[in-house]
């Protein structure tokens, strides 16, 4: 029979082995080559890391986003950020910077790709930027016909300033306590008279504890909301609202 001859030719009972393991090896070549062809085909790059190089902010990154927003107070003139790729996977990077506010726009810095050389740190300049100040990054994957994968960052600037001036006193008078508590919009201080009760201005045998407070709030400058989006003004936006109301026969002591 065929496997007598194969153990004769052979001396092993393990010749008849030899076929099936030659068209296991065949096929494993065939799904090897088929996979690194589906790799090639649908390398359109990406990367594998996005981060701002400061411990004060944070991007969650994910490699499908391609659109993320950092936080960054008025006061910085530019921040590091810092971008991995797979070298295998990625033919080329470049890096692009926010439009400035006057001349044209840099050129786009191209970042060589180096086996052993995966992240890069460049320095995106803020200063003399248009809002909403984007910067970019682009990669190419292995496939030329495929185009760039582009991610957006939004460095969107933030200022805290002073918004509400809170006036409150307590006052004790022959064993009664009252008190009062006034908020006055910052943006109406200048010029304007404050009044406040007589208990809180320290009568003989009064006990006055008057206290002043500046109320600070962040303001981030980011993209326009659509029209009737705008949050509900509550009681503590209230100050930061102007509303206008026609009344008849203004005079001075309606003013006053």
């Amino acid at each position: 029979s065929q496997g007598a001859l194969v153990h004769f030719l052979s001396r092993s009972y393990a010749g008849f082995l030899i076929l099936p393991s030659f068209v296991a090896l065949v096929a494993s070549s065939w799904c090897i080559s088929a996979t690194y062809m589906t790799i090639y085909a649908c390398s359109a790059g990406e990367l594998t890391e996005l981060t701002p190089a400061s411990s004060i902010h944070s991007l969650s990154f994910a490699p499908w986003q391609t659109y993320y927003e950092v936080i960054t107070d008025v006061s910085f003139q530019q921040m590091a950020l810092m971008a991995s790729v797979q070298p295998s996977m990625t033919r080329s990077m470049s890096f692009g910077q926010p439009q400035p506010t006057s001349g044209p726009a840099s050129p786009r810095m191209q970042i060589p790709i180096q086996e052993n050389h995966s992240a890069v740190v460049v320095e995106i300049q803020l200063a003399q930027r248009q809002v909403p100040r984007v910067a970019s990054v682009h990669v190419k994957g292995l496939r030329p016909s495929l185009p760039e994968t582009k991610y957006q960052v939004r460095f969107s600037p933030f200022q805290t300033l002073p918004t509400a001036l809170r006036l409150s006193s307590e006052s004790s008078t022959n064993g009664t306590r009252k008190s009062f508590q006034r908020t006055l919009a910052w943006s109406s201080l200048p010029g304007s008279v404050i009044s406040v009760p007589s208990v809180a201005t320290g009568r003989q045998g009064s006990d006055l504890r008057l206290r002043v407070e500046v109320v600070l709030t962040d303001f981030v400058l980011g993209l326009p909301a659509p029209r009737g989006d705008a949050p509900a003004c509550g009681p503590q936006g209230s100050e930061l609202k102007t509303l206008y109301q026609e009344v008849e026969n203004v005079s001075d002591a309606l003013c006053s």
